[in-house]
């Protein structure tokens, strides 16, 4: 008999973009309204980040085919609107929360209000509107949990000292959870940054 501990699940990937996402109007510190625009002449729309501490939320549902019990692990896709050459950094936050419960609020100066923080740096690719992607940064398995209602997740440019970027979305790299039963993960981390 096959069982599911005999089987390879490979890595799934699950593309959040930018016009999923929304400006959070709540929390402390200094907060400005990200816009989309288009990314060159491409029509890909993205998020307009100009300044630090500027931040896009997105929410959903618990989605209930990632296997939140295996590592996941998260990029950031984005273009760089001019030739600036620096290191740019960008923090995601999640957090999970149970309806009729009250929910963390997105504060972006406190992250303890987030079940978890990430941080991402990346030396900018100074090709104008060239399509990049950060590293991938690790979310360790059950630090989201399953058993939870509704996701959410900021993306915030942290620091940035002269250039402009364009958000285009995140990507999560994840293990299917296609049984009840705990599932074995035997693939290597991806690598494809």
């Amino acid at each position: 008999m096959i069982r599911d501990k005999n089987i390879e699940y490979k890595y799934q990937s699950l593309f959040l973009p930018a016009a999923a996402f929304a400006t959070p109007s709540g929390g402390g510190g200094t907060l400005e309204t990200v816009n989309l625009q288009e990314v060159g002449s491409t029509g890909i729309l993205a998020g307009d980040f100009d300044a630090a501490a500027e931040r896009l939320l997105w929410s959903s549902t618990m989605p209930s085919h990632v296997d939140w019990d295996n590592d996941i692990f998260l990029r950031v896709v984005y273009a760089n609107q001019g030739t600036t050459s620096e290191t740019v950094t960008w923090k995601i936050r999640l957090t999970h929360h149970a309806f009729g419960a009250a929910p963390a609020t997105d504060d972006p100066t406190d992250s303890d209000t987030f079940t978890k923080e990430l941080t991402l740096s990346d030396a900018t690719n100074t090709t104008k509107h060239a399509i990049v992607a950060t590293a991938w940064s690790e979310l360790a398995a059950s630090v989201i949990t399953s058993t939870k209602d509704f996701l959410s997740l900021v993306v915030e440019l942290d620091a940035a000292a002269a250039g402009t970027y364009n958000m285009i979305g995140i990507e999560l790299k994840h293990l299917p959870k296609l049984t009840p039963s705990p599932q074995t993960n035997n693939q290597a981390d991806p690598t494809d940054a």
